[in-house]
């Protein structure tokens, strides 16, 4: 399961930033995920911190993420199994983790994310409310 979820916590935080970095804000990508089949409680508890800006709305930090997907890289490791999504999953986490960020909640990792590709996802927020996508 949190193979599956931090997965996810990787893929919306490289979405979100992907939207915001073309002019669609948090708040349009939430708009048109939440209703759909994709809609999910993760997701949910995930934009209430990238939108809503809402620190607690995800509490499992960043360290607890990384460790179980290192677990799962691990195991893949043992069993001979390529694993591209679960290795790409573990490198946000380890940077996030070794540049101090460890201590941070799950969605916090949009805000890395963000700022690996030079965008600041609490301006992108603002600019949503402005309806500037």
């Amino acid at each position: 399961m949190n193979f599956i979820s931090m997965s996810y916590g990787a893929l919306f935080s490289e979405a979100v930033v992907l939207g915001a970095k073309v002019g669609i804000s948090p708040q349009t990508i939430r708009q048109v995920i939440s209703p759909s089949r994709m809609g999910c409680g993760f997701f949910e508890t995930f934009m209430g911190y990238v939108v809503d800006r809402n620190r607690d709305s995800h509490k499992f930090s960043i360290a607890n993420a990384a460790k179980d997907i290192r677990y799962l890289n691990n195991m893949a490791d043992q069993a001979e199994v390529m694993g591209v999504m679960a290795s790409a999953a573990k490198h946000y986490y380890t940077h996030a983790e070794a540049t101090g960020h460890a201590q941070d909640y799950v969605p916090m990792l949009s805000d890395l994310v963000g700022a690996l590709n030079g965008i600041d996802m609490a301006q992108a927020v603002r600019d949503g409310e402005q309806g500037k996508d």
